[in-house]
């Protein structure tokens, strides 16, 4: 500690620090002192904390180790902490030290009050129930267990964030939809019925007896689906679907492929259940009915699509006297300017999920290891759908 005089307590300088009152001022409900050492003693310092020891434990009182009963530092409680651990310090190093609380009879009063902290929660909850039970669930690729499931995922630094939830079962089709997670909220997809997978000797539908008219830019095309291939019309929007079955391909392109991208490697073989996708891309008929349908506020519509016009685009999608309606002759053309929620929106208005990257790329190979790429001008290179 110090060796000097300046750090000893005298009696002059003791009774010499007390509230001074300015002329006319109000006497303050509650004034107490409190001193670092009892008269004649010295203040000592912590050389390794680098303050004085009454300071060191002072901060340490208000830090929270000073606590009441409720959890509040008050006066009493800090100058019995400062007294007691003080005290203890300077009599482990054969010193003595004993804080001062004068004017101890003011009463008690709060200096901090507790703070309250919420625990913040960092994970959602997810149910899911199949009928039938014993599906496999995974979540972006990984599975997390068996139907009937409740599980709690982490969420990273507490955000919110939507996940890939798919349910597969053999001898089922695969489900798949996008959830929303959210810290301490609970993602429910429960009571989901299991369609069974076609057998792989179910009757094709022939493409010229659909009660579907393919869109003409497609006709050439269509004449090319392959023949084995179940086929089913879907009843809210007429679209045909095709059974993709089950197998294995390899998913991406070869080193040496055509106009490959370098994103687009290394390949991998990826394996899937049975899928249905759309035969071909969503028409602005079918896409004008379901926003017809829905009828979304201004600005949710927005954020699905912009119609012709709107932003400097040429949709072929317009409204008008409460209609929304294709451009003559375009009805049957691919919609376009759709953004990724807007075709999430309509793949769940037809009770239905978009295609993983992986269904996509099978879907369009029509074989285990062919191109996505072909086609001549003037006629689409792959189908895009939602399936």
């Amino acid at each position: 500690g110090r060796a000097g005089a300046d750090a000893k307590q005298a009696d002059e300088f003791a009774r010499g620090m007390r509230p001074k009152l300015e002329a006319g001022g109000a006497r303050p409900p509650t004034t107490a002192l409190l001193l670092a050492c009892e008269v004649g003693q010295r203040a000592y310092e912590i050389p390794d904390e680098q303050h004085g020891a009454f300071t060191y434990y002072l901060l340490q009182g208000l830090a929270g180790k000073a606590k009441a009963a409720d959890g509040a530092v008050t006066l009493t409680s800090l100058a019995g902490y400062l007294q007691t651990e003080v005290v203890a310090w300077a009599q482990r190093n054969n010193r003595q030290q004993t804080p001062r609380f004068d004017n101890p009879g003011c009463g008690d009063f709060p200096l901090l009050r507790p703070v309250r902290v919420q625990e913040v929660p960092l994970a959602a909850t997810l149910t899911v129930t199949t009928i039938p039970a014993g599906a496999t669930v995974s979540v972006d690729g990984q599975p997390v267990g068996q139907t009937p499931l409740t599980v709690k995922l982490p969420l990273a630094g507490g955000q919110a964030r939507k996940a890939r939830v798919q349910v597969s079962l053999t001898g089922y089709l695969d489900r798949a939809a996008d959830l929303d997670l959210a810290p301490g909220a609970a993602a429910n997809w429960a009571a989901l019925t299991l369609e069974r997978a076609p057998t792989t000797g179910a009757a094709p539908l022939p493409v010229g007896t659909l009660p579907y008219t393919v869109p003409d830019y497609l006709q050439q095309w269509a004449q090319q689906l392959p023949t084995n291939l179940p086929m089913r019309i879907r009843a809210k929007d007429g679209m045909p679907e095709v059974l993709i079955p089950a197998g294995k391909f390899w998913m991406g392109s070869p080193a040496g492929e055509k106009d490959r991208e370098e994103d687009e490697g290394p390949e991998k073989e990826v394996t899937l259940s049975a899928y249905w996708i759309d035969q071909h891309e969503v028409t602005n008929e079918q896409f004008a009915k379901f926003l017809q349908d829905r009828q979304p506020k201004p600005e949710e519509r927005q954020a699905w699509c912009a119609l012709d016009g709107e932003n400097g685009t040429a949709s072929e999608l317009g409204y008008a006297r409460g209609q929304y309606r294709p451009r003559a002759g375009c009805e049957r053309w691919p919609v376009r300017f759709v953004s990724w929620h807007g075709a999430s929106a309509y793949a769940e208005w037809v009770g239905r999920q978009l295609p993983t990257e992986a269904q996509w790329e099978r879907a369009a190979r029509r074989a285990p290891r062919r191109s996505t790429r072909g086609g001549t001008p003037g006629t689409p290179r792959w189908p895009t759908a939602t399936g």
